[in-house]
């Protein structure tokens, strides 16, 4: 049974890393009648999704990817409300319009006005699941420029130690084996493949079974480019 990986660390560390808090419920639940972000932060790939209401089965409205945020961006935080803004400039061009009209409505222009909590706008709840502990501070400072509640996932959100719970499964194999039960059922099957390629199963009861982890295609390919006389580098985008 393969570890998965555990949030590791970049070579950009934030000036001031900010808690995010971890979920403990019922308090973490998001407002029946308010939408929410999920985001899934990988390696080198963030996926968001933007999810209608509880009342509506939290249903992804749209859902997107893009690369890890610039660590640059977060190197001058000084608190100040320019600084508030400038990160708010910024979120914009990571979010769909959908997201963008729910978050700042008509404003063309993002001023300490329009990220200033209202009745009409509350807090937006967001729910991290993450095997990168830079990234997800990152993520977390960037939603800190508008009203929001950030919330990093833990695996016993998704499974019980009854339920086969082990401290060496990351918190993104969990998630994806619970949600493949969800909507399927089980006995599940789960394949991830990203930077790492993991698979992950759980039996007719929803007990997790096992799995394991290898190095992802991208991986795969430039070890045997690198480490053979005779084969050459072949990119991912190949096959």
């Amino acid at each position: 049974m393969g570890k998965s990986p555990t949030l590791s660390s970049s070579s950009a560390p934030l000036v001031q890393p900010i808690p995010i808090n971890r979920t403990s419920w019922p308090d973490s639940t998001p407002d029946e009648t308010q939408p929410f972000v999920s985001i899934i932060c990988g390696n080198s790939t963030l996926t968001w999704a933007f999810h209608n209401t509880l009342e509506e089965k939290c249903c992804p409205t749209v859902y997107w990817r893009t690369a890890h945020l610039n660590p640059q961006l977060f190197k001058r935080d000084d608190g100040s409300a320019k600084n508030k803004t400038g990160l708010a400039v910024e979120f914009r061009k990571h979010i769909p319009p959908i997201v963008d009209t729910h978050v700042f409505g008509a404003q063309t222009t993002v001023t300490v006005q329009s990220i200033t909590p209202t009745t009409k706008h509350p807090p937006l709840a967001v729910y991290i699941v993450s095997s990168c502990s830079d990234e997800t501070q990152r993520i977390a400072k960037l939603f800190s420029s508008i009203p929001s509640r950030v919330y990093l996932m833990k695996g016993e959100d998704f499974f019980s130690v009854a339920e086969g719970l082990q401290d060496n499964y990351g918190v993104d194999r969990l998630a994806g084996l619970r949600g493949a039960g969800d909507m399927y059922g089980f006995p599940a099957l789960v394949f991830d493949c990203g930077t790492a390629m993991t698979y992950t199963c759980a039996d007719m009861h929803g007990r997790i079974v096992g799995g394991g982890i290898a190095p992802g295609l991208r991986s795969q390919f430039r070890s045997l480019g690198d480490h053979t006389d005779a084969l050459p580098l072949i990119s991912h985008r190949c096959i």
